[in-house]
C-alpha cells in the first residue's frame, strides 16, 4: 500500500478529492433537529384510589399491577412513582420494539390484574408518552395591581388566544386561573 502511494500519486490525490466531496456533500444536506422525531418505548400507567394511603396503594394497586407488567416481553425495566391517593407506573421497553405492540400488552396485563385491585377503585388509564406533547415554554403571570379574578380573565380571554393562534403552536394551557363562581341564597 505504502509503495502504491509512492509511486502513484495521482491515485492518492483523487481518492482524498473524493473523500473531500463526499464529506462536503454530507455535511451540506444533512438534517439538524432541536427536537426530533423519536418514537419512544414507554408505557404509563396510572391509578387513583381517593383517600388510600400509600402503603394501601403500594400493597393493594401497585404490586399486582407491576407483578403483571413484569412479564410483558421485551420490557427493560419499570418505573413507580406512588403519593396518596394515586400511583403512576412507567414501563420502558427495549428501543428496538414496537410502540403499539407495547401499549397493547400493558392495557391486556392490567386488565388481566384488575382482579386483584380493591373493587371500589376507578379503573386504571394506560396511555404512551410522546416526546413531542411535552411542555416547551412555561410563562408566568403576575400584577401588583390587577386582583387574581381580572388577572384570570386577561389570561383566558387575551393572552391565550394570541399564543393558540401562533403558527406552529398545538396547545396552551394556563394553569392557576381563578374561575368565577357566583353565590346565590335564597331568602
Amino acid at each position: 500500500l505504502t509503495r502504491l502511494c509512492v509511486n502513484r500519486p495521482t491515485i492518492v490525490f483523487v481518492l482524498l478529492a473524493l473523500i473531500a466531496v463526499v464529506g462536503t456533500l454530507g455535511v451540506l444536506t444533512i438534517t439538524q433537529q432541536q427536537f426530533p422525531n423519536v418514537d419512544f418505548p414507554v408505557v404509563s400507567v396510572r391509578a387513583s384510589y381517593p383517600g388510600g394511603s400509600t402503603t394501601e396503594i403500594r400493597d393493594a394497586i401497585v404490586r399486582p399491577i407491576e407483578d403483571e407488567i413484569a412479564g410483558a416481553p421485551d420490557l427493560s425495566y419499570i418505573n413507580t412513582t406512588v403519593q396518596q391517593g394515586q400511583a403512576s407506573i412507567t414501563a420502558t421497553f427495549d428501543l428496538a420494539s414496537n410502540k403499539t405492540t407495547d401499549l397493547v400488552q400493558v392495557q391486556r396485563r392490567v386488565m388481566m390484574a384488575q382482579s386483584q385491585l380493591p373493587s371500589d377503585m376507578p379503573a386504571p388509564t394506560v396511555g404512551s408518552f410522546d416526546p413531542n406533547q411535552a411542555t416547551i415554554v412555561t410563562i408566568g403571570v403576575s400584577s401588583s395591581s390587577l386582583s387574581p379574578g381580572q388577572l384570570s380573565a386577561i389570561v383566558t380571554n387575551n393572552i391565550v388566544p394570541a399564543f393558540e393562534q401562533v403558527d406552529g403552536v398545538s396547545n396552551v394551557n394556563a394553569g392557576g386561573t381563578v374561575t368565577p363562581a357566583y353565590e346565590v341564597q335564597v331568602n
